[in-house]
């Protein structure tokens, strides 16, 4: 069943996709739909007795020369048992069927899928690892992406913990260091309001940040659109004085909380602000909105041992090494290996998926496509200029 207005889908639809991510949900389609102006659907394949089995959002992003593709974020989503291991693959026909009625009318030259199938579900995320790369590769041929939308290694905090054992789970230094923060009397405020000083102060972070590491962001108008369409997301302000030195966007989406975007000052980090800014948005997460999970959204890879051998996945990737110094020089160049020392003193579980996997429709233009965003990732990293 394919749904083309997101106002309409059925109750049951709604609640089955937010609950597993605010990408899946009818805010993402929203917010997709009025401000980036895409077309998105909504598919969901049911079993005999009317249960979800398979659903997700799906979203087309227009590309140069009226050429497009199709973009599950986040999904689709699973409801099988042991879904990680034992995916119907007659219920997945027939989603890729539905998907197939969207590409006959669009002619996209390709549909890219991240579900977030946890690697770290059973004990041996190599086992569950192999099952995946042979269920979508090998079975139903699709190809790994060269670009990644979502991280394909997060850290998650379980909030069902009290306080005293969230904060006994971290590290000493992530407690030392919100304790610095509320020595010096950082304060923290919560807002929805797109047109604030609080986010001129966070697109200005942003601006420094992104500088410094070395990334770029997202326009002001993209923010506080997020936040007007987006009913679960918040800004958050941290405040030394009369001065915000730190800020963050957080979703509080059915049940899981993740943090977006951070920001801080280039100034006053002795300070340690974004410490007791993230402790207050888990707080919040877990006493004000119920969540049962606080997801920090992008960490490097951990290493794996079997037997002999040293791993790091990413995505449905595999990097063997025959030393463990070797596989952690390799993660030292991850991307994401700098914001990970600040992740990781929060405590938390690691959670690894498959990441982006593409199914190709025209070989030639796919082809085309990853020469161009080759060319155009060099520019960007020798010139620090946004194209």
């Amino acid at each position: 069943m394919i749904y083309e207005d997101y106002n309409s889908i059925p109750e049951d639809l709604k609640n089955f996709l937010s609950s597993f991510s605010v990408y899946q949900s009818h805010f993402w389609a929203k917010m997709n739909s009025e401000y980036s102006k895409r077309k998105v659907w909504f598919i969901e394949v049911r079993n005999k007795e009317n249960k979800i089995k398979i659903a997700s959002l799906v979203v087309k992003y227009n590309l140069p020369l009226k050429k497009c593709y199709l973009y599950s974020p986040c999904g689709p989503v699973f409801d099988f048992d042991n879904y990680e291991k034992n995916i119907d693959q007659t219920l997945f026909d027939s989603y890729l069927n539905e998907v197939g009625g969207i590409v006959k009318k669009e002619n996209p030259v390709f549909y890219r899928i991240d579900p977030q199938i946890d690697f770290n579900s059973r004990l041996d995320e190599l086992e569950t690892r192999n099952y995946l790369y042979d269920f979508f590769v090998k079975k139903n041929k699709f190809v790994q992406s060269e670009e990644q939308k979502q991280p394909e290694n997060t850290l998650i905090i379980d909030l069902d913990k009290s306080e005293d054992e969230i904060l006994s789970q971290m590290h000493q230094k992530g407690r030392y260091n919100i304790k610095v923060a509320q020595k010096h009397n950082i304060k923290i405020t919560r807002t929805k309001d797109f047109n604030s000083k609080e986010l001129d102060s966070f697109f200005d972070l942003t601006d420094q940040t992104t500088r410094r590491d070395g990334f770029f962001g997202n326009s002001k108008e993209y923010y506080q659109n997020l936040l007007e369409k987006v009913d679960c997301a918040y800004l958050y302000s941290a405040w030394n004085g009369e001065k915000i030195i730190a800020s963050a966007i957080t979703t509080f989406c059915n049940g899981k909380a993740i943090y977006y975007y951070g920001a801080s000052s280039n100034e006053d980090r002795n300070l340690m602000a974004p410490y007791l800014l993230q402790w207050q948005m888990i707080k919040d997460a877990k006493n004000e909105f119920g969540c049962k999970t606080y997801d920090f959204l992008g960490v490097a890879p951990k290493i794996l041992q079997k037997e002999n051998k040293f791993y790091v996945l990413e995505g449905i990737k595999k990097n063997e090494f025959d030393s463990e110094e070797k596989a952690k020089e390799f993660n030292s160049k991850h991307k994401y290996n700098g914001i990970t020392n600040f992740k990781t003193k929060f405590g938390g579980r690691y959670a690894s998926y498959i990441g982006a996997i593409d199914k190709v429709y025209s070989k030639f233009w796919y082809n085309v496509i990853k020469f161009t965003k080759k060319i155009r990732k060099t520019i960007r990293k020798t010139f620090k200029i946004k194209i």
